[in-house]
């Protein structure tokens, strides 16, 4: 049996070109400088391996995240997001209530019940602690979440945040594709901020400083906002102006709609009927607002 060993044979560079194309020269072409945006990010590279990193205190040493449940729905905040969600549908099923007595009028239901904010638990307890507890609390140690969280439980805060601003606005209902678009730029958001605030932290750390609130003063600013004025400015100028503009909003069609039933049953000769609940005792005298629907921040949407 024959065997031919076959000579190995460099191929030219006019077969390469055949089958291959034009071939570049190897290796990477320098760089004439570094850009400053990439020395930046080196520099805070080995600055956060190199530095000792200061250990904040935790509330339990021996923390599993797999057991970190939904912040609790009690406080101030979110009972005012709450009832002016409420607000909006009552407005909404009164609104139908006046066209459907317009189309048939003998179609008359009873109004549902203005819907009352509920009472914040967090702050009932507090208000019921004594002094001692107060003075326990302020001479406490600091304490903060973990420092590792579910990647689950971030997307279902995230999506439950997004969820409850939708439905402040006027939505009644969102499709999950969307609410996942929603969720991605608000998820966005945060991570620039968090970035910014480690990065002026550890700047600050360098320099043997400890301003934390200037340190997300910048931080927020860097992402668009109005630094963390814009916190306070939120809840007064939009959360409260809104259930402020909800609350008359509902109050009014309350009053309208029982105007309309007692025209009704004097034209029809029957009893006027109670259709509304003992919710508003001095309604005939509150003065009726003036509500154009909008979109701004200071007024409820449709």
């Amino acid at each position: 049996m024959n065997i031919t060993v076959e000579e190995d044979v460099e191929p030219e560079l006019s077969e390469l070109h055949h089958h291959w194309g034009e071939i570049s020269s190897p290796g990477p072409s320098p760089l004439p400088s570094i850009p400053p945006e990439l020395e930046h990010g080196c520099m805070a590279i080995m600055r956060m391996k190199v530095e000792t990193r200061t250990k904040m205190p935790i509330a339990e040493e021996n923390y599993d995240p797999k057991t970190l449940e939904l912040p609790p729905d009690d406080s101030l905040t979110t009972e005012i997001l709450k009832h002016n969600i409420r607000l909006n549908k009552h407005i909404k099923e009164m609104s139908c209530l006046i066209k459907e007595i317009d189309r048939d009028p003998t179609k008359i239901k009873e109004c549902p019940p203005l819907p009352v904010m509920a009472k914040c638990k967090r702050a009932e307890r507090l208000a019921q602690q004594d002094v001692s507890d107060k003075q326990r609390l302020r001479s406490g140690r600091p304490q903060s979440i973990p420092a590792v969280v579910d990647d689950v439980v971030i997307q279902q805060m995230l999506e439950k945040a997004v969820i409850m601003i939708l439905a402040q606005i006027g939505f009644d209902s969102v499709e999950k594709s969307a609410l996942l678009v929603f969720v991605d730029v608000v998820k966005d958001m945060l991570y620039k901020v968090s970035l910014m605030s480690h990065e002026l932290n550890q700047r600050d750390v360098i320099e043997g400083k400890s301003a934390y609130k200037d340190v997300l003063e910048k931080a927020f600013r860097s992402v668009g906002f109005s630094g963390l004025d814009c916190v306070k400015e939120y809840f007064k100028k939009t959360l409260l102006t809104k259930r402020k503009l909800a609350h008359q909003r509902s109050k009014q069609l309350m009053i309208v709609y029982s105007q309309k039933v007692a025209e009704i049953s004097k034209r029809t000769g029957g009893v006027p009927m109670d259709i509304t609940q003992p919710l508003l005792p001095g309604a005939s005298s509150l003065p009726v607002p003036e509500y154009s629907p909008s979109t701004s921040a200071s007024e409820p949407m449709q």
